[in-house]
Formats: C-alpha cells, structure tokens, sequence
C-alpha cells in the first residue's frame, strides 16, 4: 500500500494508528538526539566565534538555521501526527496539549497515544485506519 507522506505529516484531518504514530515518534527521536548532541559537541570543542574568524559566524549561523529546521520539523510532524491519533482515540486534537503538564504530560501521551487503541469503526474524524478481521 502506498503512504501519503503529504497527508500524514502535514495535514490534521483524518486518524492513524498506533504504529504510524510509534514510527514518527521514533524518528523525532533520533533527529531529537541527532540535533541536542551536534549542538553539545559544537559547544565542546570550542567553537567561540572570538577564537576564530568572521567564517565561522557564517557557517555558525548557517548550522543554527539548519538545527532550527531539523527542530521545527520534528516539531510539527509530531503534533500533527498526535492530533490524528487523538482522534483515532476519538477526542479532540487539542488534547495535543496535555502534553505540556511537565513529567506527567509526556507519559500520559505515551500511554494514551503509543499503547492504547483506538476506537473499531469510522468515528466524527474519519474511517478506522485499521482493518480489522470480523469476529466470529
């Protein structure tokens, strides 16, 4: 089956299930640590913009917009992808920020969003992303 990357990372609409979510979770992850330890090794070996000359202003500017980039994007998809397993969850996408209570939000949301499953059958938010074997 063909992913719309499009669709399941920009747009808000519609439900996705838990591993589309653990997936997107993982790679923030990564990009996460990527980005935290690149800024702590610049910061460790002395880049000092008074030790050396005005090209390392440019290029620690340049490696600051692409950081930000990389922790904008993570940012975003991260939400969005919450919001529509919220509503897999059948609640409302602004439960996003219970996520915000220190150390209890970000359990809760892993918990909620990353074990639970979501509701069987379409919902106010859009059809089950899951197909599902009838029991018998």
């Amino acid at each position: 089956m063909e992913r719309d990357w499009h669709k399941l990372l920009f747009t808000f609409d519609g439900r996705i299930g838990r591993q589309e979510w653990w997936i997107v979770y993982c790679i923030n992850f990564v990009i996460g640590l990527t980005v935290v330890f690149t800024v702590f090794g610049l910061l460790i070996s002395g880049f000092s913009l008074n030790s050396y000359g005005p090209m390392t202003i440019v290029w620690g500017v340049i490696m600051g917009i692409i950081l930000f980039m990389f922790f904008c994007f993570g940012m975003w998809t991260a939400v969005v992808t919450s919001i529509k397993r919220y509503h897999d969850r059948h609640k409302s996408g602004w439960w996003v920020l219970v996520g915000l209570i220190p150390y209890i939000g970000p359990i809760w949301q892993i918990i909620e969003l990353g074990c639970l499953e979501g509701t069987i059958g379409a919902n106010e938010y859009g059809a089950d992303p899951i197909v599902r074997q009838p029991t018998l």
